[in-house]
């Protein structure tokens, strides 16, 4: 070995799972809150709100929280990114992902986590619990 070598310092995880939770469920209500404020409906009964830039929610969170993103992590889209399950973010746009049916593997991760739209939308989840790959549970 090379007497010289020093190993290069650890880096910093930088996509957003070090932010406090507080700080991602505090963003992810708020978008939630603006694309619902802007009504699209995709059936009689269910409002899966509107589009929006990613420009556009910037303006609405406030700038300290951003400065905590942008050093904590990629950004507000890298943020959003990772709630794939709840937003789908495209060409700097940002709007709810509509639950679909998923086809149930062997290998599939199948009902680990709650689901955000049962719990958080106000017209709760389109799927039936027997059809969501996620966690309709009351009690969670």
């Amino acid at each position: 070995w090379c007497p010289q070598f020093k190993p290069r310092g650890e880096e910093r995880v930088r996509n957003c799972t070090q932010i406090s939770s507080d700080v991602r469920e505090k963003i992810v209500n708020l978008v939630a809150e603006q694309l619902l404020a802007k009504r699209r409906m995709l059936t009689e009964s269910q409002d899966f709100g509107g589009v929006l830039e990613i420009s556009e929610l910037a303006k609405i969170i406030p700038s300290d929280t951003l400065k905590q993103l942008k050093k904590e992590c990629g950004g507000l889209q890298t943020l959003l990114k990772n709630h794939h399950y709840i937003f789908r973010v495209q060409c700097g746009k940002v709007e709810f992902r509509i639950p679909s049916e998923k086809v149930k593997s062997e290998s599939s991760v199948w009902k680990r986590k709650p689901c955000w739209f049962y719990h958080n939308h106000p017209n709760s989840c389109p799927l039936s619990d027997e059809k969501c790959s996620f966690i309709h549970d009351s009690s969670i």
